[in-house]
């Protein structure tokens, strides 16, 4: 967050010192007075002038820095705790108890029992007795009266008809056309040139002064500066030679063309004919026949039939049954209890301790460094020279 503000703080100085009411500024109080001597020349009659201004520009470097951390470590404590252990006393002790003991007894029960009665009984009852009589009776029927008649209909009788056409065939036609490519047609050449043969190109390593090998080497003096020690090299350079030139080139356009073609179709044309049909027609007949009637007459008749009712009757019988009569009974039984023993022990248990160690760290700390700009401080031309400029056009 502190290096965004720095950074935000240098960009509104920067913009500041570059904005128009600041160039304005400038130009209000004349190029002399914030251009150096020389800065502007006399024989310039139009052009901007341009003053230094220093900013604070935000510079980035890593350092080490040293910080408190608390690291903990595990460390091993003993203590005493008080812990109880169950003993178990067996103690023997004389208790009543009630037991049941059966008994066998013996009782008079009165039961009702229904005791079933049979009686003979006539009731009388109406019947339907069918009676079956012969009779004449006149029906009607429809008699189907067949005669053959004259019909006309019609059908569709086909016919072959050549008939022609027209239809698209499409054809592939190769077509020479040109385009403009560009190709390469350089060659290799061979060229000398000095390269380095020790150090980095500027000098030799002071420790290694004179240890360059069979290039040449270093001074024998290796004072305040080494001349570079170089050797000529052979290597290849390919040279260009771009040309432009027209090719021809073969492709093959799609052509549609309509070619007339004759065809065979079936056309059906309607043809009147004639035919013998059968027709039927119904004609009413009366007839006559004879069918049974029966019809039902009633009847009174009688019947007997049994009717069993129940009638209640008291017996008596015995019967055994068990009692069970409680008795007091003493007898012998250990019961079992426990005491709590307490005990001390030591454990052992572990515990974080913290302890403050010291750590080396790598931080990134940004810090405003000045910079010197130019900047312009007349847009147009200046009139009566840059050192009484007063005001731009």
């Amino acid at each position: 967050m502190a290096r965004a503000m720095m950074f935000s703080a240098a960009a509104v100085a920067l913009m500041a010192a570059t904005s128009p009411a600041t160039m304005a500024y400038g130009a209000s109080r004349g190029c002399a007075s914030g251009c150096a001597s020389g800065a502007c020349a006399e024989s310039v009659a139009c052009g901007p002038a341009y003053c230094e201004r220093t900013v604070m520009v935000p510079s980035y470097t890593t350092e080490t820095r040293t910080i408190n951390c608390t690291v903990y470590k595990p460390e091993t404590r003993q203590k005493t705790i008080t812990t109880f252990r169950c003993v178990p006393e067996t103690v023997q002790k004389t208790v009543t108890c009630t037991v049941l003991v059966p008994e066998q007894r013996t009782k008079t029960v009165n039961y009702t029992v229904c005791k079933p009665v049979v009686e003979t009984r006539t009731a009388e009852y109406t019947v339907c007795k069918p009676v079956v009589e012969t009779r004449t009776e006149e029906y009607k029927v429809c008699v189907p009266v067949w005669k053959e008649v004259e019909q006309a209909y019609t059908v569709m009788v086909p016919h072959q008809e050549t008939r022609s056409g027209t239809r698209q065939v499409c054809k592939m036609v190769p077509t020479t056309k040109t385009r403009t490519v560009t190709c390469d047609n350089g060659h290799y050449e061979t060229e000398m040139v000095e390269v380095p043969c020790c150090g980095h190109g500027n000098g030799c390593y002071r420790r290694s002064c004179g240890r360059c090998g069979s290039c040449g080497g270093c001074a024998s003096s290796c004072g305040s500066g080494c001349a570079p020690a170089t050797r000529t090299v052979c290597r290849r350079v390919w040279v260009p030679n771009v040309e432009t030139r027209e090719v021809e080139y073969t492709v093959y356009e799609r052509h549609v063309e309509a070619v007339p073609y004759e065809y065979n179709v079936t056309v059906c044309k309607p043809e009147q004919r004639t035919r013998t049909v059968k027709v039927c027609n119904y004609a009413t007949e009366t007839r006559t026949r004879e069918c049974n009637v029966t019809k039902y007459v009633r009847e009174t008749r009688t019947r007997e039939y049994n009717v069993t009712k129940y009638v209640p009757e008291t017996r008596s019988k015995e019967v055994t049954y068990t009692v069970c009569v409680p008795q007091q009974r003493e007898r012998m039984v250990n019961v079992t209890t426990y005491k709590r023993v307490p005990e001390e022990r030591v454990v052992n248990y572990t515990v974080m301790v913290p302890t403050t160690v010291q750590r080396e760290v790598q931080v990134r700390v940004c810090h405003m460094v000045p910079k010197t700009i130019q900047v312009p401080v007349c847009g147009g031309c200046c009139h009566g020279g840059c050192g009484g400029c007063n005001r731009c056009k």
